[in-house]
């Protein structure tokens, strides 16, 4: 008799038995702090990584990783959390070596905030986020993707995406001198600091290095250390002088990647010398074509309403001279009409319910001809200079006959 087949088949079914066994064995990853208490533990399939769990803290110190597998896990493991004293010279290593962080920079003049600008960066993209209090703010990714290198600016008006390549230097300069991590000097060891109860405040004899590293004499500089992040303070007296105070937090980013929002990108089109972002409300404008110095903007283009003159949409139109606006129009966004010196005069409709900061901006010929009576709930306070002036109740419709 042949009793071959039978033998094989018994085999294989034994094999595929031991590997669904191993497959769905699972294992026990405890994660220890420094005194071997358990942070955490997981149940671990054979062969999977482990979830790290959030950055553990000590008073004193540092945290600069773990210690133990946390990948393809076979056995039951411990996983012990690491530390360093937290001198300002291990805070700087640890947490730029790291190479992805956060940082948070607060901006005031004479005590008052003027700007935060937030910068995140993680091995493949950079996020940047400007804000004025009371003003728009403008959010950009810069995208390492291989071969190219891409910015993606958020229309937020649109809330779609407005991209274009960027040069490798372009990048490089995204990546590095966004930064304000290069106001700390590379160099620094807690000798150049006296610690100031937990703030390292910069002994004298070591200006001259901080001096040639940012640029410009100072009044205070100063570097926290608290939880472990890295804070700078830096003071100093600006051309008008003004106090200007500069506080830049760094703290570690705690998603290793930078995700772009779940936007569309921004399709231009184009009507009547005028491109524009289709959105669901209507039409956003976004510049002009024409080479007219007298525009009268149509209430629809494409059959789609005029809802809106976009963020810098004739930003720098220097020769055009007179603007006359649709009804229906609801916004005037930021910078719109900004820089514009030949342009003379603009009609606003009563429609016009928002008008966002530096709309008009150093457009200072202009007079502003409104059918309002008076300024509305939505018109930013600086959304035009001192110096323009307004007539009310304007009415630009010519004369009947």
């Amino acid at each position: 008799m042949n009793f071959k087949p039978i033998t094989i088949l018994a085999l294989l079914i034994m094999t595929l038995f031991i590997v669904a066994c191993t497959s769905s064995e699972t294992y026990t990853v405890r994660f220890l702090d420094y005194d071997e208490r358990v942070i955490t533990e997981e149940e671990v399939l054979s062969g999977d990584d482990v979830t790290l769990p959030e950055r553990p803290t000590r008073e004193g110190y540092i945290f600069t990783g773990w210690q133990g597998n946390t990948q393809n896990i076979t056995e039951d493991t411990d996983v012990h959390a690491q530390y360093a004293e937290n001198t300002i010279g291990n805070v700087i290593n640890e947490l730029f070596d790291a190479g992805s962080y956060t940082e948070v920079l607060e901006y005031s003049a004479d005590g008052t905030l003027e700007q935060t600008n937030t910068f995140r960066l993680d091995e493949q993209a950079v996020y940047t986020k400007y804000q004025r209090p009371g003003q728009t703010e403008q959010e950009a990714y810069f995208i390492d993707e291989g071969d190219t290198y891409t910015e993606h600016v958020i229309h937020q008006q649109a809330a779609c995406f407005e991209s274009g390549e960027l040069a490798n230097d372009d990048y490089d300069h995204a990546r590095e001198n966004f930064s304000w991590r290069r106001f700390i000097p590379s160099g620094a060891t807690v000798e150049w600091f006296e610690n100031v109860d937990g703030v390292y405040e910069l002994r004298e004899g070591y200006e001259d290095e901080v001096v040639t590293l940012i640029g410009t004499a100072f009044d205070y500089y100063a570097l926290s250390t608290a939880d472990g992040n890295l804070t700078l303070l830096l003071e100093l007296t600006n051309d008008d002088g003004q106090s200007v105070r500069y506080e830049v937090e760094f703290s570690h980013l705690n998603e290793t990647i930078i995700d772009l929002p779940d936007l569309d990108y921004c399709e231009s089109q184009e009507s009547e010398s005028f491109t524009y972002y289709e959105t669901d409300e209507g039409a956003i404008i976004t510049g002009y074509t024409g080479d007219s110095n007298h525009i009268e903007i149509p209430a629809q283009l494409n059959g789609v309403d005029v809802i809106e003159i976009g963020f810098d949409a004739f930003y720098q139109a220097h020769t055009i001279e007179s603007v006359i606006l649709p009804d229906g129009l609801y916004r005037i966004g930021p910078w719109a009409f900004s820089e514009m010196p030949a342009l003379q005069t603009i009609n606003i409709p009563k429609s016009v319910e928002v008008i966002d900061e530096y709309a008009f901006r150093s457009s200072n010929a202009l007079s502003i001809h409104a059918e309002a009576s008076e300024t509305s709930e939505g018109w930013h306070e600086n959304y035009k200079p001192d110096d323009v002036d307004v007539i009310w109740d304007y009415d630009h419709q010519p004369d009947e006959d």
